[in-house]
């Protein structure tokens, strides 16, 4: 009979799996938050709303950034190394698609691209990069 995953986890990948967990959901719960809050001003009109959807917005790059270093200071050393090893493939990533969309974009003219979208792939692909590295394969 096939033991349990947790009884076969080391301390460092619960630990690991605790960060990427808060992390996740952290910023699912903010942009939750910033969306629904952006959808109720919008029907309502309410500048409440949707001045409180566009701080959420705000402080979501800020919330991932303290959370990062958080996690960090968690992590042994060959986390720290998996997490500088993600954020060389995020920074890649993030520098190939605005110099392969800006060119195409001025000779195709396409539309603009939303800055926002260079933030999103870099800490889509940072996440998924360092999720995949510190993945104990199954043995």
């Amino acid at each position: 009979m096939m033991a349990k995953t947790d009884e076969r986890q080391t301390v460092r990948e619960r630990r690991v799996a605790r960060v990427l967990f808060r992390a996740v959901v952290s910023v699912l719960t903010i942009g939750t938050l910033a969306l629904g809050s952006g959808y109720l001003g919008h029907l309502r009109g309410s500048d409440f709303w949707t001045g409180f959807s566009f701080g959420l917005l705000t402080g979501l790059p800020c919330g991932l950034l303290i959370l990062a270093y958080r996690g960090y200071r968690t992590l042994d050393e060959y986390g720290k190394l998996n997490l500088l090893r993600a954020s060389t493939v995020a920074f890649a990533s993030v520098m190939l698609t605005a110099m392969t969309y800006y060119p195409l974009e001025q000779a195709l003219k396409l539309p603009a691209m939303p800055l926002w979208i260079l933030w999103v792939v870099g800490w889509s692909v940072w996440s998924l990069t360092f999720a995949v590295l510190n993945h104990k394969g199954e043995q």
